[in-house]
């Protein structure tokens, strides 16, 4: 496992190559070192996962394809511990150059990784779980295709999809 933390190397600017300054090799030096896809590493790291710069926040922000999000103001990068907002999503607020804004979790996952050529408003999680905020598990749609979705798989009752839509648009809208 020493072999596969090793060899740190230079930030040219992008997340993918890391986090403030430098970024930990997960590529093992010796075949036999094999892990498996998805396994998680020393230090809270994933073999596959993948930064991308958080959409409109270039230089602050990146989120990686396992729902994560690195904040790079300060010192030294850090991850943002997600809060969960009064329907049970994760939620996180960004300030870069503007004041903050209160982002959901899912939605900046999808913007980096998921394309939108239909521009469909909403996202919908596959697996019914609000917290699991992988790419995997996302994927865009409408809202009549997300209640669609929420009364196929059991996570609404027919007589509250009504009260759903309703609620939806006295809400707080998040970005």
């Amino acid at each position: 496992m020493n072999n596969i933390l090793r060899g740190l190397k230079k930030k040219t600017g992008n997340p993918q190559d890391g986090v403030a300054g430098f970024f930990i090799n997960p590529q093992p030096t010796n075949p036999s070192q094999e892990l498996p896809q998805g396994s998680k590493l020393a230090g809270g790291l994933f073999l596959d996962e993948e930064w991308r710069w958080v959409v409109g926040y270039e230089q602050f922000y990146s989120v990686s394809n396992y729902g994560r999000i690195k904040s790079y103001i300060g010192k030294k990068p850090r991850y943002l511990k997600p809060t969960r907002n009064g329907s049970g999503y994760y939620v996180v607020d960004l300030a870069g150059v503007t004041k903050p804004h209160t982002f959901m979790f899912a939605r900046l996952v999808a913007k980096a990784f998921i394309p939108n050529p239909l521009n469909k408003p909403e996202i919908n999680h596959i697996d019914g779980n609000k917290l699991n905020n992988k790419v995997s598990n996302l994927e865009w749609n409408t809202r009549a295709e997300n209640e669609h979705h929420a009364r196929k798989t059991g996570l609404k009752k027919l007589e509250n999809i009504k009260m759903g839509v309703a609620r939806y648009w006295r809400e707080k809208k998040y970005y």
